[in-house]
């Protein structure tokens, strides 16, 4: 698994469009299990939208970058002092 700063670095690059759910764990602090885990019982992660191709997890990155405050372009969101995350669900 890449480093945290290697997947922000991704992350932060406009061309990247997904992300898989073992980086977004390493983003979100959480362990890669409780994120399978948590993908399986409510069919999302943070309340982000997940896509499965086979049996592969991806996490679109521009919601991912949104819960972060973060743009592609390497600046502060407007709303990164907004977002709170509370029990799955994604409020701004």
């Amino acid at each position: 698994m890449p480093p945290r700063e290697e997947i922000m670095r991704s992350l932060k690059d406009p061309v990247t469009s997904t992300i898989d759910a073992a980086e977004a764990a390493v983003l979100l602090g959480i362990s890669k299990s409780h994120c399978y885990h948590t993908i399986l019982e409510e069919g999302s992660l943070a309340g982000l939208p997940v896509i499965r191709v086979g049996s592969r997890i991806k996490i679109p990155a521009e919601p991912m970058r949104r819960l972060l405050g973060i743009t592609a372009n390497n600046t502060q969101s407007k709303h990164h002092d907004e977002i709170e995350v509370d029990s799955g669900q994604q409020s701004i």
